[in-house]
């Protein structure tokens, strides 16, 4: 069963208490809006957006565990996947410049999770965050409107990290970040394709990615309606 709160941001059920909790929210949403084809009235990204170009995993501190999810450095790299595809798919042009502005004060190399996970802002301890480099980059670049018709040199070099995710994607077993390694797929055949990123869908493993999409959804997550949005876009 799908869970969401009274904008339609998703959430996960909690069976000890019978609360729904928002950890995760920024990402799955995102992936909601671009599966879904929202429109920007229906759920606008920015409802993430708690200051200028600063988003957050769910912008009330009641919704995750010790308010964590509501603080910007608790944005991690596939929450922040989440938010772009979200932003590509409305054409939210503005925001991506906003986020653009604050990724540039990391020199875009790091995402913002500088404190972990479910911990209380107020006593955690600094982390090192995520790394964010050349698929960050290719989605940031197709958010931008008509500057990407500019930049799409860069973006076909860009897709070579893509299309080399694909291969060894193909080749080894690994059970991680499927969602996001989906939605990056959907995006880059999407909106403005280079050679690579037809090359790189060309090759991907449909079915193993299916399965896997599958167990992260169907297991403890208990949203088995999710699948069907991707594998309808990966047949």
């Amino acid at each position: 069963m799908i869970y969401t709160d009274h904008k339609g941001a998703l959430g996960q059920y909690q069976p000890r208490d019978n609360s729904v909790e928002y950890g995760d929210s920024a990402c799955w949403t995102g992936h909601w809006i671009y599966l879904k084809g929202y429109h920007y009235e229906d759920l606008p990204i920015t409802y993430f957006e708690t200051g200028f170009g600063r988003y957050v995993r769910h912008p009330n501190p009641k919704s995750t565990n010790n308010g964590f999810g509501a603080v910007h450095q608790c944005m991690s790299r596939d929450q922040y996947t989440g938010i772009l595809a979200a932003i590509i798919s409305q054409k939210a042009y503005a925001a991506a410049y906003r986020a653009l502005y604050i990724r540039a004060k990391r020199l875009f190399l790091f995402a913002y999770n500088t404190i972990h996970n479910g911990v209380d802002p107020k006593t955690a301890k600094w982390k090192m965050p995520d790394i964010t480099l050349f698929d960050i980059w290719a989605m940031e670049i197709r958010g931008l409107g008509d500057l990407t018709y500019i930049l799409y040199p860069l973006l076909i070099i860009l897709d070579i990290h893509m299309l080399l995710n694909t291969i060894i994607f193909n080749l080894f077993d690994k059970d991680e970040d499927q969602i996001n390694f989906a939605i990056k797929h959907f995006v880059q055949r999407d909106h403005f394709p280079t050679p690579l990123s037809w090359l790189a869908w060309y090759l991907l493993d449909k079915p193993k990615l299916i399965r896997l999409i599958t167990s992260y959804w169907s297991g403890w997550r208990d949203m088995p309606e999710m699948v069907k949005l991707y594998s309808g876009r990966l047949k």
